[in-house]
């Protein structure tokens, strides 16, 4: 099994020649790599900084309609982190973290819209033991469905209609997570991001 991920070429930039990077050089070439990708700079930003013997890159993202998957398969090239062979421990020392988020409060504005419909979902009956399913929204090709969990959690599963099978799913807690992911289903096709 290899545990040594990191050793990947990165397009046309080595191992090697990121680890002789500036912080200033690393952030530069992840906002150019992005920019080529066609995100503007306005919608993201990206922060390199040195945490102890390693080195942490934040990225945020601004834009709601910008998936943040997408931003972390081109990060994650950066991302060089050790194991150990034996133990499959993170070694100190010489790593690049990334850590890729939405800016805070970024879904408050745009998930407004769905709050009255997934309040509404969430008073639904969902039968004694909570395994009753309901859809929660549609479209072509997918479903997004709901059960409740407990009295404070509720699962939303996302699935192909013509799949039995769900293939994205996580908790929500409260009214606006729903909502949130409403908006992400009617806005990016998904509920994940």
């Amino acid at each position: 099994m290899e545990l040594f991920l990191c050793t990947q070429k990165i397009k046309d930039t080595t191992r090697k020649e990121i680890e002789k990077m500036t912080n200033k050089e690393l952030g530069n070439a992840i906002r150019k790599e992005l920019k080529a990708e066609g995100f503007a700079t306005k919608d993201i930003s990206v922060r390199v900084a040195h945490a102890l013997y390693d080195v942490s890159i934040r990225i945020e993202v601004k834009n709601p309609l910008i998936k943040l998957s997408e931003i972390k398969k081109i990060a994650n090239k950066y991302k060089q982190v050790d194991y150990c062979e034996k133990t499959g421990e993170i070694l100190a020392g010489g790593n690049t973290y990334i850590s890729c988020q939405y800016e805070h409060g970024i879904f408050d504005r745009v998930a407004e819209i769905f709050t009255d419909k997934a309040e509404s979902i969430l008073k639904l009956d969902f039968g004694l033991s909570g395994g009753k399913v309901i859809t929660v929204v549609e479209n072509e090709e997918k479903e997004i469905n709901i059960y409740k969990i407990d009295n404070l959690t509720w699962n939303l599963l996302e699935r192909k209609k013509d799949e039995r099978i769900y293939y994205n799913r996580y908790y929500i807690r409260s009214i606006k997570d729903l909502a949130v992911a409403i908006w992400r289903f009617e806005n990016l096709g998904t509920i994940y991001a």
